[in-house]
């Protein structure tokens, strides 16, 4: 069963001289075993992160974020697959529906390409 199987702890970074957005470091290894991936997956201690980029998901899906920032900064994932596995991890650990997942599963699709453009690592 696609799962967290640590919880999700951070660190709030100093401000960044002209930016009014909040950075956060991973302080312990976020592990997320996903099923249609058939692996593990670990956030590293040191990943820098905006934690949630969508309004919609501010104060609900913290880890799925990260883990979503994670994998678009890794090079051997390709930005389809960081999706699915962000879809994923929404439905089976939050409870999302397939109908609340869509827009934003549409919206990563859309968006998440800048976020590996742009990563902070």
């Amino acid at each position: 069963m696609s799962e967290f199987r640590t919880t999700l702890e951070l660190r709030l970074l100093p401000p960044v001289t002209n930016s009014k957005e909040n950075i956060w470091m991973v302080t312990v290894p976020l592990k997320y075993w996903s099923d249609s991936w058939q692996r593990e997956v670990e956030v590293p201690v040191g990943f820098i992160t905006n934690l949630v980029s969508f309004f919609a998901l501010k104060g609900v899906a913290a880890a799925e974020s990260v883990l979503h920032d994670y994998l678009c900064s890794c090079d051997d994932v390709v930005l389809e697959q960081a999706n699915r596995i962000f879809a994923e991890a929404l439905k089976a650990v939050s409870g999302f529906s397939d109908l609340q997942v869509a827009p934003l599963y549409d919206a990563v699709m859309d968006f998440g390409a800048s976020h590996k453009a742009n990563s902070y690592h």
